[in-house]
């Protein structure tokens, strides 16, 4: 009699939901709209002075399983894509894969996935909602800082430390307002739609 392969543990005893089928499948389709998603905006995916559209995605960390490498993998593809060099792929994937590793640790301190099924949407608000504010910090640090700080070194030919901080800081206001006026009601309208993972939702 075959024994049955037992399932993938996440720390807390939960199956690993990006090492399953569906965590794959759903990872690949992450993955594909966030290159789609980057090169539609090419002109502003780039660039010091940057609107990446499809940072919108990072936020799903906090809620599908398989959004981690999803987005990950996405960025890698999409900045070979972009043809500005070997730093940029390795820099802008890193600072992806920390933001959206931080990102669905964040949603798990402050239950975002359980969190965002049961939202009010009307007066009187649940306070328990501003803590969904602070699920866009991760991206906007990781990538002002990382990104921000090679950026100069690439498009600059003298860069100055005025212009390093303007870069960072330029990278943090451009992922600050496609995942605050883009992502956060995204998520919220994709959270009241979809149900949460079990191992998401505890």
């Amino acid at each position: 009699m075959l024994k049955q392969r037992p399932k993938p543990q996440s720390r807390e005893g939960v199956a690993s939901p990006a090492l399953t089928v569906p965590g794959l499948a759903r990872a690949g389709i992450i993955a594909a709209l966030y290159v789609v998603l980057t090169m539609a905006f090419l002109p502003v995916s780039f660039g010091i002075v940057q609107f990446r559209v499809s940072e919108v995605l990072m936020l799903l960390t906090a809620l599908v399983p398989g959004a981690v490498p999803g987005v990950t993998v996405g960025c890698f593809l999409a900045n070979i894509l972009g043809q500005q060099g070997i730093v940029d792929i390795v820099g802008g994937t890193l600072a992806t894969a920390i933001a959206a590793l931080a990102t669905a640790r964040l949603a798990r301190q402050i239950a975002a996935p359980r969190l965002l099924t049961s939202l009010q949407l009307r007066p009187p608000f649940d306070t328990r909602a501003l803590g969904l504010f602070t699920l866009p910090l991760p991206t906007i640090l990781a990538n002002g800082l990382i990104v921000g700080s090679y950026l100069p070194l690439l498009l600059l030919e003298n860069p100055t430390i005025p212009a390093w901080l303007a870069a960072m800081g330029s990278v943090a206001l451009g992922e600050a307002f496609v995942l605050y006026v883009l992502g956060l009601p995204l998520l919220v309208l994709f959270g009241r739609l979809a149900r949460p993972h079990a191992g998401y939702a505890r």
